[in-house]
């Protein structure tokens, strides 16, 4: 729930209240043998009170304070470990049972507080600046090691050896109107810090592991960039320009360095994207007709190939050395489209438009995900990169949009 109390005619308060019950269902395989992993439960509530205050016709400011907590909850059985810092299986030494409802492991306090506050201040009739900060706790993680979203990707709460991750982020940013508000353009720069992120450990097996948590690391994360963007909002074309030039990196440090991420060094989250390019035209033909077109680029997600492998037996095992060290190929994609959209009529119930256009018009095989096969060869094998591509031709689409 969320109300507004309007203090005065520049003054103005914000409360709410919240309340997120999550029940997680991490898989079940079906076969000759039955498996199913333990369902989870936790409890988020939250709430938060904000004030926004123009004090001027030239400055506004709006800050507060958010307060989460999250429980880990039963039924559930969780391991316990020698070293609970670093858990392995080979360390694990019993197991506790959790009734329904029962609290595993409790997330609140002073670290549950998430301040945060904006101020705007309007240099003349057509700029403006903005600074800004604010701190946000996150109790759900996913945990992947592939380079793009999977059914089997993972979901996990914070619990007894999963901690939740704190963002803090400060941000500045330039703001201008054009021409009576027909373009508009910012600049915006943003500096983010990462606390408890997870990673997985090199040679992690995280496919339908009821003890993932001797599969992940701990570390600390940083994001920096600019983000840039130009819009024309009136006249016969419209559209907007955006790009971002940014840089995410994690580091996971270890007291064992064989365990260790990269030796401890930063290298680049699995998210890194270095530019982020969106360009979207629209071109007003008739009062009834229109084109557009959108084209977007992206620089290939980071990931972890093998590097060598040897021979163990009659099995080839693959050598990983560094964590994402190569990426996939750079993603572009361009969308065409026309549009039919009569002026609507105020005495007719029924209202249609149509739209015609293509996706992909250049047929461009985007790699959807990259993975790594062994393939025999004269008697030896060879490791080979796999495209997985999907939408890699030109797609046609027709839209019929009604409202009665």
């Amino acid at each position: 729930n969320q109300w507004s109390y309007y203090l005065a005619e520049n003054s103005t308060l914000h409360w709410g209240l919240e309340g997120i019950y999550y029940h997680f269902e991490p898989g079940k395989i079906t076969g000759s043998v039955e498996t199913e992993l333990q369902d989870a439960y936790a409890l988020e509530p939250a709430a938060y009170l904000e004030h926004e205050w123009e004090p001027g016709q030239r400055w506004k400011f709006r800050y507060g304070l958010r307060y989460s907590s999250f429980y880990n909850l039963g039924a559930r059985q969780v391991y316990n470990y020698a070293n609970p810092q670093l858990p392995t299986n080979e360390n694990r030494n019993d197991t506790l049972s959790y009734a329904s409802g029962e609290l595993i492991q409790a997330y609140d306090g002073w670290a549950g507080l998430e301040p945060r506050f904006s101020v705007n201040y309007l240099l003349n009739e057509t700029e403006s600046i903005k600074a800004s900060y604010n701190r946000t706790r996150q109790y759900i993680h996913l945990i992947s090691n592939t380079t793009s979203p999977t059914p089997v990707d993972i979901y996990r709460p914070a619990g007894e050896y999963i901690q939740p991750a704190t963002v803090n982020q400060v941000a500045l940013g330039y703001f201008r109107n054009f021409q009576q508000n027909t373009y508009e353009a910012s600049l915006e720069g943003y500096y983010k810090t990462f606390d408890n992120i997870v990673d997985y450990r090199n040679g992690a097996d995280l496919i339908f592991n009821e003890s993932i948590e001797t599969e992940l690391l701990s570390g600390i994360g940083r994001s920096y960039g600019l983000e840039l963007l130009f819009r024309k909002n009136k006249g016969r074309l419209t559209g907007w320009f955006s790009y971002t030039l940014s840089k995410t990196e994690n580091r996971v440090r270890a007291n064992d360095p064989t365990v260790a991420i990269n030796a401890g060094e930063w290298y680049p989250a699995n998210y890194d994207k270095r530019h982020d390019l969106s360009l979207v035209l629209s071109y007003q033909l008739t009062p009834k007709w229109s084109i557009s077109t959108n084209f977007a680029y992206q620089t290939g997600r980071p990931i972890t190939p093998p590097e060598g492998r040897f021979q163990y037996g009659s099995f080839s095992v693959p050598i990983y050395r560094d964590r994402n060290s190569y990426r996939i190929p750079d993603y572009h994609r361009l969308d065409l489209s026309a549009s039919y959209d009569p002026p609507q009529q105020a005495d007719k119930k029924f209202q249609s438009s149509w739209s015609f256009g293509v996706y992909n018009l250049y047929a461009r095989r985007n790699p959807y995900s990259v993975f790594f096969e062994q393939t025999a060869q004269g008697g030896s094998f060879e490791t080979q990169a796999v495209r997985l591509s999907i939408f890699a031709t030109i797609i046609p689409f027709v839209t019929w949009n009604f409202e009665f």
